[in-house]
């Protein structure tokens, strides 16, 4: 909102989607419903798909640059204490979104891992529950999304890939996933999947990789200038 002497100028999330600077490539078999509303505009990771989809914002993929901070491990995961997260952990991993939810509204913590040190949104994303990692990425601070799991070096992307869970793949990227983090043996997301056998979602991956790349490489060179 900014207001000036006589009148109020106001930003509408929706009037700034409704106008992308292009459109990225997709899966064509794969279909995410997306929320949409402006009360998901105050989400950050609904936000922060908003703005990549919108053309704005094209700079979130490029906190994966190796000579940038490492922004996911702002906050350290921490073992279930109370019984809410030890009901929200066995929750994800046995796919009972009813259960996490409630857990959740209960106090269960997002920000817990199980006993190899794995995110809850890794659990998810290994498994392929598309409704679980979408609560995960509504409701849980943005750092899981590229988490390193401790053991591997993986992010949830580089779990789903392995296991080409393709529409879990979609959810993850839509949702800002960085696509060139590497795990411990150096391999990205693409070359997990290559290596699990779908290149198909190899491809995909690809594909948006450099959708991504080419967008931030058209921006006029002053945009990110404080």
């Amino acid at each position: 909102m900014e207001i000036s002497q006589d009148e109020i100028f106001i930003l509408d999330p929706d009037m700034v989607v409704s106008q992308p600077a292009g459109t990225p490539p997709g899966m064509p078999d794969l279909v995410v419903e997306q929320a949409s509303g402006i009360s998901d505009w105050w989400n950050p990771a609904l936000r922060k798909r908003m703005l990549s989809d919108s053309g704005l914002g094209m700079i979130a993929p490029y906190y994966e640059d190796s000579d940038l901070k490492d922004l996911s491990h702002s906050r350290v995961l921490q073992s279930p204490v109370s019984s809410e997260d030890h009901a929200i952990l066995q929750a994800v991993i046995a796919g009972d979104l009813m259960k996490l939810i409630e857990s959740y509204k209960n106090g269960g913590s997002l920000l817990i891992q199980g006993p190899d040190h794995c995110s809850l949104l890794h659990y998810a994303a290994k498994t392929g529950n598309g409704e679980i990692v979408k609560y995960i990425l509504d409701h849980g601070p943005s750092e899981l999304l590229d988490m390193a799991d401790s053991e591997t070096g993986e992010t949830a992307l580089h779990k789903a890939a392995c296991q080409r869970n393709r529409a879990v793949c979609q959810l993850l990227v839509d949702a800002g996933a960085s696509l060139r983090k590497t795990d411990s043996k150096g391999k990205t997301p693409q070359e997990r999947a290559q290596q699990a056998g779908d290149p198909d979602l190899a491809a995909y991956l690809e594909s948006r990789q450099n959708y991504k790349s080419h967008a931030f490489a058209k921006l006029p060179a002053g945009r990110w200038n404080p």
